[in-house]
């Protein structure tokens, strides 16, 4: 692992051929990733840090190039040592957002928030893999996602087999939803449970498309990576 010290140095060593190859269309940058390892240096409850970099609309960017480029992402995970220094363990990684880029704001907008969360809970229609840190839900024929607007389990993943609820075209049926939720992570966006912030946003694999709903996606290796190394110490930022 690379150490990056108290101000993280740019990572040009490591971008030269991604840039190269897809500088004229995408529009990330590191500042904020500098600023967010700098607010958490000295902040003992975090020690890890996941950053996805989305791209950022600009006016300068045409409306067909935004659509070809607004829901790819890098994920970078970082690690603090006990100087306080962050390590990379990795970063670049291809991860994919919402279909309609960054920017949620409601419901249905197919967009992915930005900020910094917390993980909660891990999940997976697989078995659970050897090492997972957090608490496993195993994802059976119960177990839904709920997204209706009335209920009072919405954003909240339920099994409606010990609840009086049917999610029924008010939520997904997450077996249903391979490869996408063989393994993931549930974060607290949207800690209110307000309908009109949104739902179940979760980290979770690559699906079908190179996009999700609203969720952040990663390959399936990486994310089963994931499991055992996220904790309670993890920040998720979303930048």
């Amino acid at each position: 692992m690379r150490v990056v010290r108290k101000v993280l140095a740019p990572v040009f060593s490591t971008l030269v051929f991604f840039v190269f190859v897809v500088s004229e269309t995408t529009v990330f940058g590191n500042d904020d990733i500098k600023r967010i390892l700098n607010k958490y240096r000295s902040i003992d409850t975090v020690s890890k840090v996941l950053v996805i970099e989305t791209n950022k609309k600009h006016k300068e960017i045409d409306q067909n190039k935004w659509d070809e480029i607004k829901s790819l992402a890098k994920a970078h995970l970082y690690v603090k040592d006990k100087n306080k220094d962050w390590s990379a363990v990795f970063e670049n990684e291809v991860a994919y957002i919402g279909k309609n880029g960054p920017g949620k704001t409601k419901e249905g907008d197919q967009k992915t928030p930005l900020g910094e969360f917390n993980f909660l809970k891990a999940f997976g229609i697989k078995p659970e893999p050897e090492g997972t840190i957090l608490p496993y839900i195993e994802i059976t024929d119960n177990i839904y996602a709920c997204d209706g607007e009335f209920s009072e389990y919405y954003n909240q993943i339920i099994d409606k087999s010990r609840v009086a609820h049917e999610c029924k075209g008010h939520g997904e049926h997450m077996i249903e939803f391979k490869p996408s939720y063989n393994y993931g992570l549930t974060i607290d966006f949207n800690k209110e449970n307000d309908p009109k912030k949104g739902s179940n946003i979760f980290l979770h694999c690559f699906g079908n498309h190179p996009y999700t709903g609203g969720c952040v996606a990663v390959n399936e290796k990486k994310m089963e990576y994931l499991l055992k190394q996220i904790d309670n110490n993890c920040k998720f930022c979303i930048i």
